[in-house]
């Protein structure tokens, strides 16, 4: 190395021209033996061209670089880490489709394209999501609509024993907090009463909602009776802003808690037989109980507000009027007979005539419905005698009956639209001959057969077409 070192120092002191000139030797000198005997001079040589070499190589690596340089600054910069965040992130396929100029960078128009692509496709999830949500809850909404409207056409026992053992609940707790208030204490006999009367004020607007909220339905006979059996729910807001003063008064809408009972009474307009004539789903034996403990009722709910307005104070031992005399009061003025006492509080006195005016709704109620107790005997002598009648006529029932199963294994099967259904189950109420046609041709064969049924949908499709 000691060798090389002058050697190097001296190649990059000369120029090309000198180096050469240098090395060559010439017989002219004065030297007799050759330049290059000299042991350094040859290793000297030696090292020339690898110094060469490493010179050229570093210069080539340094114009590599900066070229490279040159490009990168004369691009625009963006961050890569973001870049690369997005990419991973992103719901396009490759990076290439990121990068729309095809140069291996992402430029700033680049990436705020993907991403409001992004954006787009979030919301485009999130509104499909929606959609789903919404259809499955409009369903559900759906069937829970047509349950209320089964359920107060028909008036299954369950559902009207529910109704009635409620309205004895709060007319319970009602007569308790105001006969004994200490009682009721003890029990949270309020609470209770405020529970119920929610209950029926939600009914009531449940009931509201599936009329379309037609305000013709509150001037109906069910909409009307249910609305007043839905009031006393006012005394809860009564007592929060006025006090017991405000609720004692507000208790005179006490009285119209039992007519929700008259309604299964009411004529359903909805299922309606040959001829006009309306079919109960209701017994008359069940409906005539209905009315019966619906007049009860309301003479003990009128007794304890009548008894309620006469004693203002509380102390029992101080009442002028007990409730057994509030009670007798309100029997003779629902009797129709003079009662043994006047009541001297003014607002005594307007539970009176709101309690008469009570009791004269179910004056049409029990008569209506003993006549038609009393005449079962000639109804159902029509009855037969128009059976024959439709008999004579070939209408069979539970032929008709048998082609609305099939239409609703059809319907299951998700063969036909549910506005195709709704024609089709319009037709066989009407009894439409070609329906009856297409059931005894291709419906006669074993249901299980899927292939069956998908022929039975594709001919009543056509059936459609053609009406």
């Amino acid at each position: 190395m000691a060798l090389v070192a002058p050697a190097l120092q001296a190649i990059h002191g000369q120029t090309p021209t000198r180096i050469r000139s240098s090395l060559t030797w010439s017989p002219s000198r004065s030297s007799s033996s050759p330049p290059w005997s000299s042991p350094s001079l040859l290793l000297g040589a030696a090292a020339v061209p690898a110094a060469a070499e490493v010179l050229r190589r570093r210069k080539a690596k340094i114009g590599c670089v900066w070229h490279s340089r040159c490009k990168r600054l004369s691009q625009p910069q963006h961050p890569r880490r973001s870049v690369r965040a997005f990419c991973a992130s992103s719901p396009l396929d490759t990076f290439d489709e990121l990068d729309t100029n095809g140069d291996g960078f992402l430029s700033r128009e680049e990436y705020l394209a993907g991403q409001r692509n992004q954006q787009k496709n979030r919301q485009a999830m999130r509104s499909s999501a929606v959609t789903s949500v919404g259809l499955v809850l409009e369903q559900k909404l759906e069937a829970f609509k047509g349950y209320l409207i089964f359920s107060e056409e028909t008036g299954p026992l369950p559902y009207r024993v529910t109704e009635s053992f409620f309205v004895a609940l709060g007319t319970l707790c009602f007569v308790t907090r105001v006969v004994s208030p200490g009682i009721a204490g003890d029990f949270f006999l309020q609470e209770v009463e405020d529970f119920v009367n929610v209950s029926f004020f939600v009914k009531f607007l449940l009931l509201f909602w599936i009329n379309e909220f037609k305000i013709s339905w509150l001037f109906t006979g069910k909409g009307a009776l249910d609305m007043a059996s839905s009031l006393p729910v006012l005394c809860i807001p009564a007592r929060l802003i006025g006090g017991p003063a405000l609720e004692r008064t507000t208790d005179l809408l006490q009285i119209g808690r039992f007519l929700r009972l008259l309604r299964v009474a009411l004529p359903s307009d909805r299922d309606a037989g040959p001829g006009g004539l309306v079919i109960r789903t209701v017994p008359v034996s069940q409906q005539i109980i209905a009315v019966l403990l619906s007049l009860l009722g309301t003479v003990v709910v009128s007794a304890t507000v009548l008894y309620a307005f006469e004693n203002p104070d509380t102390n029992m031992e101080a009442a002028e009027r007990t409730f057994e005399d509030a009670l007798i009061y309100m029997v003779n003025i629902f009797a129709g007979r003079d009662p043994p006492w006047y009541p001297l509080n003014p607002q005594a006195k307007i539970a009176s005539v709101v309690a008469t005016t009570s009791g004269i709704i179910f004056i049409p109620f029990l008569v209506a419905r003993s006549v038609e107790l009393f005449m079962k005997s000639d109804t159902d002598a029509n009855a037969s005698t128009m059976n024959s009648v439709l008999a004579a006529r070939g209408s069979d029932v539970s032929s008709w009956a048998e082609v609305l199963e099939n239409l609703d294994a059809v319907e299951q099967e998700g063969y036909l639209e549910k506005e195709e259904m709704r024609q089709l189950r319009r037709l066989c109420l009407e009894r439409d001959d070609r329906l009856g046609i297409l059931h005894t041709c291709y419906a006669k064969r074993p249901a299980k057969d899927k292939r069956n049924l998908k022929l039975y949908a594709s001919r009543l499709q056509e059936l459609l077409e053609l009406a």
